[in-house]
């Protein structure tokens, strides 16, 4: 049998953990155009289109971002931090970008990349008998209604209102533990 030393077998292992992580990374196709900030070019806005948005207006969306067709815009600019954070504080979307589509000349062409959050569609129990089903469901019923966005303080008032259901019912050690995922029945989940 051949001793094989230690050292070359740690530089194997590091060698094909650098092959895999190169592996995993995007194609040129995939990557976003960088914009270099040591430059600052003026551009007229030429179209603006919204994606991602299945239930917030389009429009309502270009708005609140502040941009508006026929604006001059330098890029980099402080108006796109503003136009993010404008649409981060709806509280709407789990992700916010505004992207340069294209450029013709000296117009740019925009996009705004939104994730909207999930909303609630039905929800089970578990561990519970079903006799405290219809008691629990008027508990839900005041905390959230069916196509709400299931945001993360209503998870904590709904958490809140059902552990206070089973402390009521002297229950005082009853755990709530809330599981989202994604409804497959439903296309707003």
């Amino acid at each position: 049998m051949q001793f094989i030393p230690m050292k070359k077998i740690l530089t194997g292992l590091l060698l094909l953990s650098a092959i895999s992580v190169r592996l995993g990374a995007q194609t040129a196709d995939t990557l976003l155009p960088i914009v270099p900030y040591e430059k600052v070019n003026e551009y007229e806005i030429g179209g603006i289109r919204v994606s991602g948005a299945e239930y917030a207006d389009a429009n309502a969306l270009i708005a609140i971002s502040g941009f508006r067709v026929g604006d001059k815009i330098r890029i980099p600019g402080a108006p796109f931090g503003k136009a993010v954070q404008n649409l981060w504080n709806l509280k709407l979307f789990t992700d916010v970008q505004i992207i340069q589509e294209r450029t013709q000349g000296d117009l740019v062409f925009l996009e705004i990349a939104v994730v909207e959050l999930p909303r609630y569609t039905r929800h089970s129990f578990t561990g519970v008998k079903k006799s405290a089903h219809d008691d629990l469901n008027d508990v839900i019923n005041k905390y959230i209604q069916k196509g709400a966005i299931l945001t993360e303080n209503a998870k904590t008032s709904l958490r809140y209102g059902l552990a206070q259901y089973f402390v009521d019912k002297g229950f005082l050690d009853a755990t709530v533990k809330l599981k989202t995922q994604p409804d497959e029945r439903s296309p707003i989940a």
